[in-house]
């Protein structure tokens, strides 16, 4: 057993402040109300390569104000019986109290080593205010401040003489023990559970509701196992939550979850499965905890069987998430149903705390992508290229696919669920994510390369597209059929594709997205990223139509036939004002033969001949 320091003194004298400045870290619940710490709360302490345990104490107060002063006492004294090490804590500005004298009385009587450190002497010029402390019969005396530090390296020397070198935990090291919190309301009789699971009175216990107000870890050793069980303070709606220490108390117990392994939600058989209830687990299920339901009080239920049903029916209804959660009827208070707790906890541990194969983990992937087919995201379908675990607690998967943000969350929800039929895993959470096997830049995609098919280079992100082959065409189709605005459709023939183009309206297709991938096969030209050549508009129309009015009025006032009649540049309408009466006759001669005329018909049909 390890070397344990416990310190004990009256209410508000700074013991839970010392406990975390010797231990480094914020460990203990702290405010400036009295009678914030209830419980015993160990916690291991290493200085200078000596290792031990440290125990912060309620305050001790004999008066019969406080309902839970004797519960807190009880706690004391067990505390001071394990103890290697008793430190008197006592106030230096108040000075020397009564119950100070009542309780070095105490520690005599145990027979345990002792010292006083006289706290709140914020430096050396208050140094002497310990000297009235010798009365105490104890020594040694240690002036120190919590708050500030001084004084604390005389204290931590004397301490690292009372621990034990770490060699000798070195030879004892094993595996860490499962951490279960216990969660729920309060007054949901979580302390009285523990209680019961240890077999004695470990938690103070009380009808009032919150009587716990830190989170308290409890080790228990069942047969060859260690359980380290986290009590946390019940937790209200945050309506109702308005004072401080209430809620430091609700972020140290969802806290205590985040560091848990498993998490045990204990509902009151007598009011029945409630909307904070299914928030409190909320908590577990988004830290990724599995959870344990048990309902409480079932010895007060009169009527089990219709109880339970209701029960049931408002998990159902409000805990939809808990669908694979272990549910048991307990009573704290005579032990009932509790044997099966123990065995529910080794089997979610087993299963927290599994590992699997890669290629068993690529397998089960390769089948259920078999089973259902990746859906097909725009143009692109998705590939699931490899899987592997990368962690447990819970057990964590990484797939990589060539677009992780275009899986639908319905389809990762099979692939999790076919991860945990395959390997056991359906009483705890399965983590499922997935990445892009590039590298991703600045902008969240993947680089693009250049994927050269034929006499084309065609840019692609994740997919090869291929263009046709060099045998099939000449000079002239590589310029016409290969041209990227033309795209050769999936599923047919590149003939087909070239009648198709003669139907548009310049002689090739000007869409840019080609239609939909057949189920099967296919071969599809990427489209080129070169934007067609867009018609003028505006005022480049303007300009144009100014210009080519301009030609037509210059051509038909100085340019002008030896018949007299205006030659055809720009527009073919004739202007009146401008060309005489021959003029004006020829191009009427002109009209008439094109309504009818054999000469104009031949004429017309000359370029289409050329074409």
């Amino acid at each position: 057993m390890s070397v344990l320091i416990s310190l004990v003194g009256r209410p508000n004298v700074g013991k839970s402040s010392l406990f975390n400045r010797l231990l480094r870290r914020s460990a203990a619940l702290v405010d400036d109300r009295p009678g914030v710490t209830r419980d015993r709360h160990y916690a291991p302490l290493s200085i200078n390569g000596r290792r031990g345990l440290l125990v912060d104490t309620g305050g001790f107060d004999f008066s019969d104000l406080d309902p839970l002063a004797g519960p807190i006492t009880a706690q004391i004294k067990a505390a001071m019986d394990q103890s290697d090490l008793v430190v008197l804590v006592t106030d230096g500005i108040v000075g020397l109290h009564p119950q100070d004298a009542e309780l070095a009385e105490l520690i005599r009587r145990s027979g345990r080593p002792s010292a006083v450190c006289v706290n709140k002497i914020d430096g050396p010029n208050r140094a002497p205010a310990a000297a009235e402390f010798y009365a105490l019969g104890l020594t040694p005396v240690l002036p120190v401040s919590a708050a500030h530090g001084f004084g604390l390296e005389a204290l931590r020397e004397l301490l690292a003489d009372n621990l034990e070198p770490e060699d000798d935990y070195d030879s004892l090291a094993e595996a860490a023990p499962p951490r279960v919190a216990v969660i729920g309301r309060p007054n949901a009789g979580k302390s009285s559970l523990i209680n019961r699971l240890c077999g004695e009175e470990r938690l103070v216990v009380n009808e009032r509701p919150g009587t716990t107000r830190d989170t308290i870890d409890v080790e228990i050793q069942r047969g060859n196992r260690k359980y380290v069980l986290v009590d946390t303070a019940g937790v209200r709606r945050k309506g109702r939550v308005s004072e401080k220490l209430e809620k430091l108390s609700v972020m140290r117990a969802i806290k205590g979850i985040e560091g848990s392994d498993v998490a045990i939600l204990v509902i009151d058989a007598l009011e029945g499965a409630s909307d904070q209830d299914a928030h409190i687990a909320g908590y577990a299920h988004e830290r990724g905890r599995p959870l344990i339901v048990l309902i409480n009080k079932w010895d007060a239920v009169k009527d089990r069987f219709d109880k339970r049903k209701d029960i049931q029916r408002e998990m159902d209804l409000k805990m939809v998430f808990l669908d694979r959660a272990p549910f048991m009827t307990v009573s704290a208070l005579t032990g009932a149903g509790l044997t099966r707790l123990w065995p529910a906890i080794d089997r979610i541990m087993d299963q927290y705390r599994f590992r699997a194969s890669t290629s068993a983990v690529n397998r089960v992937i390769e089948k259920a992508t078999e089973a259902h087919t990746p859906p097909q995201v725009g143009r692109v379908r998705l590939k699931f290229f490899y899987a592997t675990q990368v962690s447990s607690g819970p057990p964590t998967f990484v797939i990589f696919v060539n677009r992780p943000e275009s899986v639908h969350f319905s389809y990762r929800r099979f692939l999790a669920n076919r991860l945990r039929q395959a390997f056991g895993l359906e009483l705890v959470p399965v983590k499922l994510r997935l990445r892009d096997r590039h590298e991703t830049g600045d902008s969240g995609r993947s680089p693009k390369k250049t994927l050269k098919t034929g006499p084309v280079a065609v840019e692609g992100v994740s997919d090869i597209f291929y263009g046709p082959p060099d045998d099939d065409l000449d000079d002239a189709g590589c310029q016409q059929g290969l041209d990227l605005n033309e795209q050769l459709e999936p599923g047919r023939r590149p003939d087909q594709n070239n009648r198709r183009a003669q139907n548009e309206p310049d002689g090739h297709s000007d869409r840019l997205s080609p239609r939909k991938e057949p189920a099967q096969g296919g071969v599809k030209v990427r489209p080129s990223k070169r934007p067609p050549t867009a018609p003028a508009t505006g005022s480049a129309l303007k300009k144009d139509s100014a210009e080519k009015k301009r030609l037509t009025k210059k051509s038909s006032v100085n340019s002008k036939s030896p018949t007299g009649s205006a030659r055809s540049v720009g527009p073919k309408r004739p202007n009146s004002s401008k060309t005489g009466q021959k003029g004006t006759k020829k191009l009427s001669n002109t009209k008439n033969q094109k309504k009818g005329s054999p000469t104009s018909r031949a004429k017309k049909a000359a370029p289409k001949a050329s074409q």
